[in-house]
């Protein structure tokens, strides 16, 4: 994957690669490599020894193995993101014991002490929860015919196996465990022996994070983990502790299948609700399985009002537009408006232009759009020309993302997309103004101020005309000013420091002679 020209190219090469093939990488679309996947017989960092075929194949298990460097960039970004340490823990040892990942180390030249973080390095062994072994002769990684790092294999208990392939740029980004799983289940799905007769896993709760208090659509992914076909599956439905609905779903699901149940809708509490979805029974009786039928999703009561019977968005979209698709629906849950972007160009040319979308004569009523990044790091535009050598130097310049207005064209609200899955609600035909956000009106009227993520943990980007000439502020709730150490990412966006604050809601404000810009932020 990477071709060794010399310094400065091998590392563009490399930072080109992460955009492209973490960003878009298509695991495991190639052909198979060859019926039989090269057996091998290894020690473990810890001295445990695997042997491919006798301890896992052979039991009926997949095997992920992650071929990577210590000094690879790209590798990092795949590993830190803990799909791997997620999948394990579903379907290791201590879950359904079905499949199996490796962290292999194949560069000879790298010293086993790289993998323990040194000098305050990336500590591959402090964040993987599998077994990691150093490939000091890179035979794996011969074997496996490896092209550059990282190099992610799937094997199958049959001894097929499947590598990734990096001409193949489509939509099918590692962009979770789920995805992982999917893709075990697709490619090895006919090898794997099910641990069980009846069972139903529930994977998660896919409908939206938001709503307006009143009618609330539940929809739950669930998966076929039994031997049997499903062809029945009750659900409860509770809210905030008390019971809101049951559902019968009937249809006919095989074993590793997956589906989305829709169950009715339910009347929202008109509060934030916390809402279970439980799978009952299956197939008229009890499940298997317990421990895999009970998920829990946050939905926040908050919408943006609109007074009038027309939405405008304009989707500001970066040269990596393949990496985001929407949605819009009606209060019905049906979907008015839906776009799935495609690539818009090479990473260094300039941004595309915005696109407008209109929704007129909507019914009065809550709206949802709900919005979808492959790889979660906001609508930006990637610069090549900032990066550096050494540590990544990537300098991101956001664009405003979604952008929603009212009929007159007065802003409303933007979205960035800095989660794999974005929703807010508006309630059109809306007599009052509340939700999340307001905008805030000076004398020149309507004026933006993006902060993102919100809410935030470590990091928050805020972006304004305002920030290299004025001065910023933070207040908590009693008007007390809070110390925060800022850095500047470009002339109009900097990064504050959140991680020492106390969890709650802090106020922005940035301020220039006779303006200012405020905005509150929620640190979790």
């Amino acid at each position: 994957m990477i071709v060794v020209l010399d310094e400065w190219s091998s590392f563009v090469t490399m930072k080109k690669l992460l955009l492209i093939s973490v960003t878009s990488f298509t695991l495991l679309s190639a052909q198979a490599q060859s019926l039989n996947a090269p057996n091998f017989t290894e020690l473990d960092i810890d001295g445990n020894i695997h042997n491919l075929y006798t301890d896992y194949l052979n039991q009926g298990k997949a095997v992920y193995i992650d071929l990577s460097a210590t000094w690879c960039g790209p590798c990092i970004e795949i590993h830190s993101r803990g799909y791997f340490n997620e999948l394990y823990d579903l379907h290791g040892p201590d879950g359904y014991n079905d499949g199996h990942v490796f962290l292999v180390e194949s560069d000879p030249s790298t010293p086993v002490s790289a993998l323990y973080g040194p000098n305050g390095n990336y500590n591959w062994v402090e964040e993987s929860n599998y077994p990691v072994i150093d490939d000091a002769d890179a035979s794996i990684y011969n074997d496996y015919d490896a092209f550059g790092y990282p190099t992610i294999c799937l094997v199958c208990p049959d001894k097929s196996y499947y590598v990734e392939d990096e001409a193949d740029l489509y939509w099918t980004d590692i962009v979770s465990s789920e995805y992982l799983e999917d893709k075990m289940y697709e490619k090895c799905g006919n090898s794997i022996s099910p641990q069980n007769d009846v069972d139903i896993a529930l994977l998660r709760i896919s409908s939206l994070s938001t709503y307006c208090g009143e009618q609330y659509y539940p929809k739950a992914i669930v998966r076929n983990m039994g031997s049997e076909t499903v062809t029945n599956i009750d659900f409860e439905v509770v809210v905030n502790d008390n019971l809101a609905s049951t559902y019968s779903w009937s249809g006919s699901l095989s074993t590793f299948e997956k589906t989305e149940v829709i169950i009715p809708n339910i009347e929202g509490a008109g509060t934030d609700m916390n809402v279970e979805v439980t799978v009952i029974s299956v197939n008229n009786q009890v499940d298997d399985l317990l421990w895999n039928n009970t998920m829990n999703k946050t939905v926040d009561l908050g919408y943006y009002s609109l007074a009038s019977n027309e939405v405008n968005i304009v989707a500001h979209i970066d040269q990596m537009g393949w990496q985001c698709e929407w949605q819009f629906t009606d209060p019905e849950d049906n979907i008015i408006g839906q776009v799935t972007y495609y690539p818009t160009g090479n990473l260094d040319d300039p941004l595309p232009q915005p696109v407008e979308y209109t929704f007129s004569n909507l019914d009065p009523g809550c709206y949802t759009f709900h919005a979808y990044d492959a790889t979660a790091n906001g609508l930006v535009d990637f610069s090549l020309t900032e990066w550096g050598s050494g540590t990544d130097t990537t300098i991101y310049y956001p664009t405003p993302g979604f952008v929603f207005t009212d009929i007159n064209g007065i802003h409303m609200a933007s979205l960035q997309t800095f989660d794999y899955f974005n929703d807010f609600s508006i309630l059109v035909g809306a007599e009052f103004t509340g939700g999340y956000v307001s905008p805030i009106r000076e004398e020149a009227g309507v004026v933006e101020m993006l902060v993102y993520p919100n809410p935030a943990n470590s990091e928050v980007y805020i972006q304004s005309d305002l920030l290299g000439e004025g001065r910023l502020d933070l207040f908590n709730l009693l008007g007390e000013s809070v110390p925060v150490q800022m850095t500047a990412i470009a002339q109009t966006v900097s990064k504050m420091n959140v991680s020492h604050l106390n969890k709650g809601v802090y106020l922005i404000r940035i301020s220039s002679g006779d303006s200012s810009k405020s905005s509150t932020i929620l640190v979790e």
